[in-house]
């Protein structure tokens, strides 16, 4: 944050191997969600507001915890110092709080058409889609950066 990014070439920061890392990255992403999508709606017999609002839940967590692994693109996720950058942790609880926002006030939850559904019964689902998530991004940052 406090380097001048005139000096630090900055302004060619999105170069072509990073557009395909973020276009890789989303793509994975994207078919990960649909994946769960589908095997809440399919296999788990979901009805459609409670599978909505897991696919909310995980699309908001793993994208807040997605920031901690493109905190340094060469460095792996285990190794990466959380408690660094101040801002990073600050829009990660600003999420966090948005999230609960949504889950909890009525007016949000009825805008986004969310549900008051269980999580305790769908933590562990949850928990490996998000997992799912940041290992296919630290598998596409590895082959990209190393």
């Amino acid at each position: 944050m406090t380097r001048d990014p005139k000096i630090t070439g900055a302004q060619h920061m999105l170069t072509r191997k990073f557009m395909i890392f973020i276009f890789l990255v989303g793509v994975l992403s994207g078919l990960i969600l649909l994946g769960y999508y589908l095997y809440l709606r399919n296999i788990s017999m979901m009805n459609l507001p409670d599978a909505r609002t897991l696919i909310f839940i995980a699309l908001t967590l793993g994208t807040a915890l997605t920031a901690f692994s493109m905190k340094d693109l060469r460095t792996p996720l285990y190794t990466i110092k959380f408690w660094t950058n101040k801002y990073l942790l600050g829009s990660f609880m600003f999420a966090l709080f948005g999230l609960l926002l949504a889950l909890k006030v009525e007016f949000f939850s009825t805008l986004l058409h969310l549900t008051n559904i269980d999580l305790v019964s769908n933590v562990l689902s949850l928990f490996t889609v998000i997992l799912l998530n940041l290992i296919s991004v630290e598998i596409v940052k590895y082959f990209s950066f190393e």
